[in-house]
């Protein structure tokens, strides 16, 4: 039987109240909620409470955590070893496959300029946002998308966006 799309926007509506109204609201946003709700009602938690996890970073080359690197380990192990309680902390955080299916995560490097300090952290998201710059006259993404099954081949994306996309061009992915 099909569902009335008013119904279906009430029912939506009750969850979120930024849909309940007759704004326009964007399928990511939608697919987010979506995603977010089956995860909270598959993990038995139903009220959207999380636990919370700290994470733990990379500073001049060590965690800055106990327990979560192995003792002199390379700094590459030392950031993999990092990456890995991160990625695992946020996947017990969400608690169900509806919400970790879709989880991904970016590496944040800064530097400062004055002290030479380093940080390595890393973020977890479900759905990942560009914000472009308007001035820039080009802009390149890379990212590495690793599906936790098939861990031998990751796809690597590139995508070029030059000062023409604001004229209604593309941007080339390859």
């Amino acid at each position: 039987k099909a569902v009335a799309p008013h119904r279906f926007r009430r029912v939506v509506g009750r969850f979120d109240k930024k849909f309940s109204g007759y704004e326009q609201q964007d399928a990511d946003e939608f697919l987010k909620k979506l995603v977010e709700g089956l995860g909270d009602d598959l993990s038995g938690r139903g009220d959207g409470s999380r636990p919370y996890f700290e994470a733990p970073q990379v500073v001049d080359g060590a965690c800055d955590m106990e327990n979560v690197v192995p003792l002199n380990a390379t700094p590459a192990k030392t950031e993999a070893a990092t990456a890995a309680r991160c990625l695992e902390n946020a996947r017990r955080r969400e608690d169900h496959w509806a919400s970790y299916a879709l989880l991904g995560q970016t590496r944040v490097g800064l530097e400062c300029e004055e002290t030479g300090e380093t940080l390595v952290k890393y973020e977890e998201w479900t759905s990942l946002e560009l914000l472009l710059p308007h001035s820039a006259p080009r802009l390149e993404v890379f990212c590495r998308v690793s599906f936790r099954g098939n861990r031998a081949w990751p796809v690597d994306i590139r995508a070029a966006l030059s000062d023409h996309a604001a004229r209604g061009s593309y941007p080339t992915i390859g």
